[in-house]
């Protein structure tokens, strides 16, 4: 009798170890995934107001800090409407909610370009370079 409640005992615990690993290996990947949009949308935000370029909203030009506030405080007060880093850019960070109009960057020697172009094109370098890094591992 002993016996079988501790073969009971042995098989519930493996049973709910089993159960909470399978369980982490699902819910593993959602956190990743969140861990990485959130590093893209921070770095893509850093950029902003870095090396001569200014972030044109409504026809005001915003430098630095006040740019990448600006667009901090916009993701903060809508982060309901995006879950990836794509929807970020097309959803939160290309166009003002007000008007409609698309922000623009003037980059130092450059023409003014849309900022949903100039952040997919800066989130597909972080991607390349990231993909680098790891194969370099």
């Amino acid at each position: 009798m002993k016996r079988t409640k501790n073969k009971l005992y042995f098989i519930r615990g493996a049973t709910t170890v089993l159960c909470g690993s399978v369980l982490a290996l699902i819910l593993l990947p959602s956190v990743s995934t969140a861990q990485s949009m959130n590093y893209e949308i921070n770095r893509l935000i850093s950029s902003v107001g870095r090396n001569g370029c200014t972030f044109i909203r409504n026809g005001e030009r915003y430098r630095g800090r006040a740019a990448r506030e600006l667009l901090r405080n916009k993701r903060e007060l809508n982060e309901n409407l995006f879950a990836t880093t794509e929807e970020f850019i097309t959803k939160i960070a290309s166009a003002s909610a007000t008007t409609g109009e698309p922000y623009l960057v003037r980059c130092r020697g450059q023409e003014e370009t849309e900022v949903s172009e100039w952040f997919t094109v800066l989130l597909e370098q972080f991607r390349t370079a990231s993909e680098q890094d790891q194969d370099d591992t």
